[in-house]
């Protein structure tokens, strides 16, 4: 049986595109997880055709494809090694401290870290910090690697609104300062998805006066928070 069917829909270049995460308020097995896993090429679709920038999804060289695509998990690994180590995992080149930093700031982690006893050279692994702290290390990751596409997968859950709200901003100065990156976010929180270019599908304010689902949801969460 099809997970995904009569799917069709277009992501421009230098868009932030929430896809609110439904589970969260009652309505799961939407397909989250299946487009995610579809535009990473962990599946390949049985019918249809993926493109980027005009080219098709499964003619594209997978490490041309891992190299352009940052993807930040909702349950972000740390590896056993130092802080610093652990941002720059993965990142080809020559990675010096200054660029580190820089990342560890646009994902708010800096701070913190530099408050750690040997700060990024604190050695560190899946238990030794909390589940926020690991993902704005996964979060620096990310943004170190400099990819085209951005996928943040509820990679923000784990923060509280001071945080998201912070780097919400540096996602949005990031996609300016390149002109040509793409970020897509797996919302938990419909707050998240309401700051976002486009939502799938449509924007806030549309979607809002069709008193759709979307209008109910925002009502729920906003009813909940107050």
């Amino acid at each position: 049986m099809p997970v995904l069917e009569h799917l069709d829909f277009s992501i421009e270049e230098n868009q932030v595109i929430a896809i609110p995460y439904l589970a969260k308020v009652g309505l799961s097995g939407s397909g989250k997880s299946t487009l995610l896993n579809l535009l990473l090429r962990l599946y390949e679709p049985s019918s249809g055709q993926i493109y980027i920038d005009g080219f098709p999804l499964k003619e594209l060289d997978i490490r041309w494809l891992r190299q352009n695509i940052g993807y930040v998990a909702q349950e972000s690994h740390l590896f056993h090694m130092d802080i610093k180590s652990n941002i720059k995992y993965g990142c080809p080149g020559n990675i010096k401290q200054e660029d580190i930093e820089r990342a560890a700031k646009r994902a708010y982690a800096h701070d913190f870290i530099s408050s750690l006893p040997n700060g990024y050279e604190t050695l560190v692994d899946d238990n030794v910090l909390s589940g926020g702290q690991k993902q704005r290390i996964a979060l620096a990751r990310a943004i170190l690697r400099d990819p085209v596409i951005m996928i943040l997968d509820e990679a923000t859950s784990a923060l509280d609104s001071e945080s998201e709200n912070y780097i919400q901003e540096s996602l949005y100065a990031l996609k300016d300062e390149s002109k040509t990156r793409t970020i897509i976010i797996i919302a938990h929180r419909l707050s998240t998805a309401k700051a976002a270019d486009k939502i799938f599908m449509g924007d806030h304010e549309e979607l809002m006066l069709k008193d759709g689902l979307y209008a109910k949801l925002n009502k729920i969460q906003a009813d909940t928070l107050t």
